[in-house]
């Protein structure tokens, strides 16, 4: 079945166009689309409007448009436009109050900083309350959230932070990851541990459904050891002295003697213990990649999707498991269809409990 693509700008629906590309990557808010259209359509007094992407009928991403280019030579006459997912707002989105908060919770800062944000609904904002797996598949309710989200003792915003910044470490303290989805829904918890598979990779040394793959080992951003480093003041006003913090977390993974050391914005040790191993596991999941570049946007009628099981039988890379899907990238071009890449990761490895 061919993929059906509709693109939505404003009072705009391009069904037909040159190329486009959008990528989506569950854990670094950097989520980009691009799209070309023949030059006879007037699109740069939308700048700075919502751009939907659907494709077979499903809204698969959410973006701005930030970007308009009309490149002209004698053999070619197009328009570009480009931006990132409604979330990547967030990334250089400066605090416009630095003040110190006392007793606050994970919703309720998250809610008071994403008041003046445009496109994203701070009242839309998931929650899991199954961060251990107990429960699955469910929001938190009021009961399991506030044993989750409990007040932090003390919590200081520094001029030049991002809300993505504040956000981030406020939930890696409690043990969570903060992503979004390429739709634009954000997301305190952590991704798909398993369950049944959404797709499958096959490859053999004859036939397959994969264009490529490639399989890459990288250390350069690992390391062998990491230290958090961080104060705090006490609850109790009696206790007149700042508290300092200091946990190290070595990586018996790594070859060689390669120091972290890094501040974070945590308020006792229990939460510098969550942020050391979640970023332990993440370095350690950030060293290696699995890709393959498949035929069009869906299997079996599903449109890829990012934080999905896929199930992989690899005849040239000797895989045979199930991985999670970290990152898609959907690319569409007149001369060479529609195709997919996606990156995968081993389910579980990119945080720690």
């Amino acid at each position: 079945m061919q993929d059906k693509v509709v693109i939505k700008i404003k009072n705009y629906k391009f069904e037909d166009f040159e190329s486009f590309e959008c990528s989506s990557e569950l854990f670094t808010f950097s989520d980009i689309f691009s799209i070309t259209l023949t030059s006879d359509i007037s699109i740069e007094e939308y700048i700075g409007c919502p751009v939907e992407i659907e494709i077979n009928g499903e809204k698969e991403f959410l973006g701005i448009f930030e970007r308009y280019e009309h490149p002209y030579s004698k053999n070619s006459d197009i328009v570009k436009i480009s931006g990132r997912n409604v979330a990547g707002i967030l990334v250089d989105f400066y605090c416009g109050e630095y003040y110190d908060l006392t007793n606050i919770t994970l919703k309720e800062l998250t809610e008071m900083l994403l008041k003046n944000v445009p496109f994203l609904d701070r009242y839309n904002v998931e929650y899991q309350n199954n961060p251990y797996g107990k429960i699955k598949g469910k929001k938190a309710d009021n009961k399991l959230l506030q044993l989750l989200d409990a007040p932090e003792e003390f919590v200081k915003i520094e001029p030049g932070m991002t809300i993505f910044e504040v956000l981030r470490a406020f939930a890696i303290s409690k043990g969570l990851l903060f992503f979004c989805l390429p739709n634009g829904k954000l997301i305190f918890g952590k991704p798909k541990e398993g369950g049944e598979p959404a797709y499958s990779i096959i490859r053999r040394q004859d036939n397959s459904n994969v264009i490529e793959g490639n399989y890459c080992i990288d250390i350069s951003k690992s390391y062998s050891d990491i230290t958090i480093i961080s104060q705090y003041q006490p609850k109790d006003k009696m206790i007149n002295n700042t508290i300092n913090i200091y946990k190290k977390l070595q990586n018996y993974q790594y070859p060689f003697y390669k120091p972290y050391v890094t501040t974070r914005l945590t308020s006792n040790m229990k939460n510098a213990e969550n942020s050391i191993k979640l970023l332990m596991n993440k370095m350690n999941s950030e060293s290696y990649d699995i890709s393959y570049t498949l035929r069009g946007f869906s299997q079996a009628g599903n449109n890829y999707r990012i934080n999905e099981i896929a199930y992989v039988k690899d005849a040239i890379y000797k895989f045979e498991n199930v991985y999670l899907i970290t990152k898609r990238v959907f690319s569409y071009s007149k001369s060479e269809g529609s195709k997919t890449l996606l990156t995968l990761k081993k389910p579980g490895e990119v945080y720690v409990w």
